[in-house]
């Protein structure tokens, strides 16, 4: 097929769902059997650039909208940091490939001995005497943060095994950043490293992003859930789920990846488990039983 010069300079979206909405607003059917996401971008492209110029420039800006500056430099912000840590991920894989093979399965078996004398000894002897919604530990590996259903949040230390400060609201009693996106209610949410980035899953099934700067959300994450028994591990560059963890007897509530380097993940499924996996294979590496 030999295309026009007007047909070259068309461009539509690459992503299904506009493709399909703006199909719709032509009219023609959004999908046609045996058609892939390619052949519909293409069939689109081709009833564009049928129709006149001022009908062209109508589609267009309803499928293309200017940006404000502050997500631009958000999104460069987060690209120089994703090419950093990129380079010193692999520059740390290398050196990790060239460990010989007997010095890793040691220093895994060296890992594991510490992680259950951890969930032994403090785990253990921690002792909460209200119903927990949700834990968090700091980077430090000192203090334990958790939350419960009568509206409290307690901070403990993990070396003396005691709470030192109680919160039963915050102090000042006033929103900083209101963020709506959500159609249904957010069970989960965690803050980037630096405090810029978060992260929120709701019952809607979708994820997003927020960059706290700004308010906005920068990320959308769709085909999220977690009442299916898997863990879902997602690339946030190309926005791509990477892999599927399906080895959980039942759903999983919450995900913690280690905080410094990202190699271990631990997931808290209602099976009464806590599991810890490896990265980049995903192969689990312990499993604690002890909750009822």
């Amino acid at each position: 097929m030999v295309y026009s010069d007007k047909h070259r300079k068309i461009n539509v979206p690459t992503d299904n769902v506009p493709i399909q909405a703006t199909l719709r607003q032509l009219e023609q059917p959004i999908c046609l059997f045996g058609e892939r996401p390619a052949e519909r971008r293409r069939r689109l492209q081709n009833l564009i650039s049928s129709l006149s110029d001022n009908e062209i420039a109508k589609i267009l800006l309803a499928l293309y909208h200017d940006e404000p500056d502050e997500l631009q430099t958000a999104r460069y912000w987060i690209a120089e940091y994703a090419l950093s840590r990129a380079k010193e991920r692999i520059e740390k894989l290398k050196e990790y490939v060239a460990i010989p093979e007997v010095y890793r399965t040691a220093n895994i078996q060296g890992l594991y001995r510490e992680l259950r004398e951890w969930f032994m000894q403090t785990l253990n002897n921690t002792r909460f005497w209200h119903p927990q919604s949700t834990l968090a530990q700091d980077p430090a590996m000192i203090n334990l943060a958790s939350s419960s259903f009568d509206g409290s949040v307690k901070l403990w230390n993990l070396q003396s095994h005691a709470p030192f400060r109680v919160s039963k609201d915050l102090e000042t009693q006033e929103e900083i950043l209101p963020q709506e996106g959500h159609s249904k209610a957010v069970h989960g949410i965690t803050f980037h490293c630096d405090g810029s980035l978060s992260a929120t899953a709701g019952m809607d099934t979708y994820g997003r992003i927020w960059d706290l700067r700004t308010g906005r959300c920068i990320m959308f994450l769709e085909a999220t859930g977690s009442e299916d028994n898997l863990c879902k591990i997602w690339d946030l560059r190309p926005i791509k789920n990477v892999y599927n963890i399906a080895a959980h007897e039942n759903l999983v509530s919450t995900v913690k990846f280690q905080r410094t380097e990202g190699h271990y993940l631990v997931a808290v499924p209602y099976d009464d488990t806590i599991k810890l996996w490896t990265h980049p294979i995903w192969s689990a590496l312990y499993s604690s039983k002890g909750h009822e």
